[in-house]
């Protein structure tokens, strides 16, 4: 979408900005709209953007503050073998993951 913006202003003939110009006239040019025939083009990256990777950071930022929650992975091979009438497990298991075993 803005590719296809920036190849018709190249082809009709616009000035391109030089980069503090662009800058300048980012930060001085303010039109609001609320008329969505302006804004068709962009809700679909703009939703994806607003809600998935938000939603992504979130849980990045939820899944480092439960680092020390969180089971750790097995640095060696655990052996289970299947009994009459229990499930025996034979290996070194990390002190939470033995918790959590059947």
């Amino acid at each position: 979408m803005y590719l296809s913006r920036w190849r018709a202003g190249v082809a009709d003939g616009s000035k391109l900005l030089r980069p503090l110009e662009g800058l300048r006239d980012v930060s001085t040019r303010w039109v609001v709209t609320h008329d969505l025939a302006e804004w068709k083009d962009e809700i679909a990256w703009m939703s994806l953007y607003f809600s998935a990777a938000v939603w992504a950071s979130l849980a990045l930022c939820v899944s480092c503050s439960l680092e020390d929650h969180l089971p750790r992975y097995r640095t060696e091979a655990t052996v289970a073998s299947r009994l009459p009438d229990a499930l025996t497990v034979v290996g070194k298991q990390h002190p939470v993951m033995a918790r959590h075993s059947l």
